[in-house]
C-alpha cells in the first residue's frame, strides 16, 4: 500500500511527463544521479539540453538557493523522506546563481547527514543495496506578490523555476 501511495505522490509532484524511466523533467534541465556512496553522499548532474538557451539555478549558499532539494528513500516497505531546512546563517546573503550553458552540465554533491537535512529523526542515514533513491530539486515560482523582493530578484535574474527529479537503485 505504501508503494502505491509513493507512486501517487510522485505522479502528483512531478507530473506525467518524463525524460526517461529514471529522470523527470518538466520544462527545464535534466537531473541525473551519477553516484551514491554508502556514507550517504549523492553525486548529481544537472544538464541543460537546450541548444540555444542558458539555464540559471540558484546557488545554495544564499537564502534564495537554500532548501530546494528533497530525497525519498524507499527501503522495502519503509519510506524515508528527507528535506532541507534553511538553518544556515549567511554572512553575506546576496542572490547568486550558476549558469548552465546550452548543451552543458554542472555537478552537485549532497551529503544527507549534514545539519541542513531533516526527516531522519536525528539519525544518520546509510544507504543500503536495494534502496530506491529519488532526488528532486523543486524551485517554486515566486509570484505570491509580483512586487515582492523575492519575485523581483528572481525575475530580474531569469532564474529557472520548476521541478526536476531522478531515480536510482543503490547497488
Amino acid at each position: 500500500m505504501e508503494i502505491l501511495n509513493l507512486i501517487v505522490l510522485l505522479f502528483i509532484a512531478f507530473g506525467a511527463g518524463s525524460a526517461s524511466a529514471d529522470n523527470t523533467r518538466i520544462n527545464g534541465p535534466e537531473l541525473q544521479i551519477l553516484k551514491v556512496s554508502k556514507s550517504s553522499i549523492v553525486h548529481l548532474k544537472i544538464e541543460n539540453h537546450s541548444t540555444s538557451e542558458e539555464i540559471r539555478i540558484w546557488r545554495e549558499h544564499n537564502s534564495w538557493g537554500a532548501a530546494h532539494w528533497r530525497i525519498f528513500i524507499l527501503r522495502g516497505e519503509q519510506l524515508i523522506t528527507l528535506f532541507q531546512k534553511n538553518v544556515r546563517g549567511f554572512t553575506r546573503n546576496v542572490p547568486s546563481y550558476d549558469t548552465i550553458a546550452p548543451g552543458r552540465a554542472i555537478e552537485k554533491t549532497l551529503n544527507i547527514n549534514d545539519e541542513i537535512w531533516h526527516g531522519a529523526n536525528g539519525k544518520n542515514i546509510k544507504f543500503v543495496p536495494g534502496d530506491i533513491l529519488i532526488v528532486s530539486y523543486d524551485v517554486p515560482e515566486v509570484d505570491i506578490c509580483p512586487c515582492s523582493e523575492l519575485s523581483l530578484i528572481a525575475n530580474e535574474n531569469h532564474v529557472w523555476n520548476g521541478v526536476i527529479a531522478a531515480r536510482k537503485i543503490v547497488q
